[in-house]
């Protein structure tokens, strides 16, 4: 389906470019209007393909790209310095460029039309709001095969409509306070694959999320909805209730085996402090 611009008009594919004007705006014919394809790519009416291509070189690259409504580059090598050119009616964004972060939109102009951005299989280390505040509308974020850290406190406070976040084979460690707070409703969020050990108990303030895919049982625990599926098992606890009075147990138990430890050390030295003593005697 094609989405018209500026209005929820929703129009069959077969119908844009057809040379009958479907959409208020006409935008369904005048994205096909003096459309040429960029070298090295194939187009197919308001969409265009560019995998696996070296595009670094080519003049005016983004320029020539944002009149294609569905665009992917993926696992192709672009300026990525420039990638927030990428202009407004972009819905599908497929980078795979060793980009180091997401591109913000500080410079970007107006807010971007992005519906699904695709950035695996790169080197972005940290995301925060400042990534995603000029997408409010976009539905699917992937950032599978990164080196992501840490997810920033509200980074999608900007995008209430995301549905899908995919953040699998990452390595992440900590998820702030409020990390996913200002989506509505998020129908799947998948962090397998991370080396959790820190999480705020407010990750995921506000939010509805049907699906959670984790190993981590004790990030299920932290989302309240009955009626949303968490894959991650108790290893032990039956429970998240459970879990948590275990957690104080672990505690207890940890403190007063440190105490032993020390109280044995300190033993073990007077016992052979008192046995030296006593040989240095008979001697």
């Amino acid at each position: 389906m094609f989405k018209c611009r500026y209005i929820s008009i929703c129009i069959q594919s077969e119908n844009v470019c057809d040379g009958t004007t479907d959409c208020p705006m006409r935008d369904d014919e005048i994205i096909c209007e003096n459309i040429g394809c960029v070298d090295q790519c194939t187009c197919l009416n308001y969409g265009i393909s560019c995998t696996k291509q070296d595009l670094s070189k080519i003049h005016n690259l983004f320029s020539q790209l944002t009149h294609f409504v569905f665009i992917d580059i993926s696992r192709s090598r672009i300026p990525s310095n420039k990638i927030n050119q990428l202009s407004f009616v972009v819905t599908f964004l497929s980078c795979h460029d060793h980009l180091k972060q997401p591109f913000s939109c500080d410079s970007a102009g107006p807010d971007l039309d992005i519906k699904l951005l695709n950035l695996s299989f790169n080197e972005i280390v940290e995301i925060n709001n400042n990534h995603f505040k000029c997408q409010p509308e976009i539905k699917h974020v992937i950032l599978e095969h990164n080196k992501i850290r840490k997810i920033a406190e509200y980074t999608f406070k900007h995008s209430p409509e995301l549905m899908s976040l995919y953040l699998q084979k990452n390595e992440i460690t900590f998820l702030s306070q409020y990390s996913f707070s200002g989506i509505k409703k998020l129908h799947c969020i998948n962090l397998l694959e991370n080396d959790i050990i820190l999480v705020s108990g407010k990750i995921f303030a506000g939010v509805m999320v049907k699906l959670i895919l984790t190993i981590n049982f004790h990030i299920c625990c932290l989302h309240s909805d009955i009626n949303s599926i968490c894959t991650a098992k108790p290893m032990w606890p039956s429970s998240c209730e459970a879990l948590l009075s275990t957690v104080g147990l672990k505690v207890v138990s940890w403190v007063v085996g440190f105490v032993v430890t020390i109280f044995n050390i300190i033993s073990g030295t007077k016992i052979i402090t008192q046995w030296y003593q006593s040989q240095k005697l008979k001697n």
